[in-house]
């Protein structure tokens, strides 16, 4: 996926997106989840919520910034959801490079709602 691809799902997901930081090891990025974002609809009727897998999704999209665009997602590792997402909720995405080598990377990911930790994980990539 391009830069430009990234940006346009972000975008897609929250509101006011803008990357804060970005160093070859460090990427930050913020905005604001859309109330009109499909990732909320029918996790729990009547009250909108974003799925653990559009959270994810939100981590390894801001992760393919640290590597080689051609890698790909092989593993997640600790994955911990603590918070419920909501519509319009203020939320900051973070990726630190934690391990990378020959064909792999490990990369740290949080995601941040109202500076307290909603879901943590490793993501692993690699060449195949």
């Amino acid at each position: 996926m391009t830069d430009a691809g990234r940006d346009a799902f972000f975008e897609q997901c929250l509101a006011d997106f803008r990357i804060i930081h970005e160093s070859p090891e460090l990427v930050s990025a913020s905005g604001a989840l859309r109330p009109g974002f499909p990732g909320l609809e029918g996790h729990f009727p009547g009250q909108p919520v974003l799925a653990g897998a559009f959270q994810i999704e939100l981590l390894t999209t801001l992760a393919r910034r640290l590597i080689q665009p051609s890698w790909v997602p092989t593993c997640i590792e600790h994955a911990r959801f603590r918070k419920m997402v909501r519509p319009g909720d203020l939320l900051k995405i973070q990726a630190s490079l934690a391990s990378l080598e020959p064909g792999r990377a490990s990369v740290k990911v949080v995601l941040f709602r109202g500076g307290y930790k909603a879901c943590q994980a490793t993501l692993v990539f690699s060449t195949d």
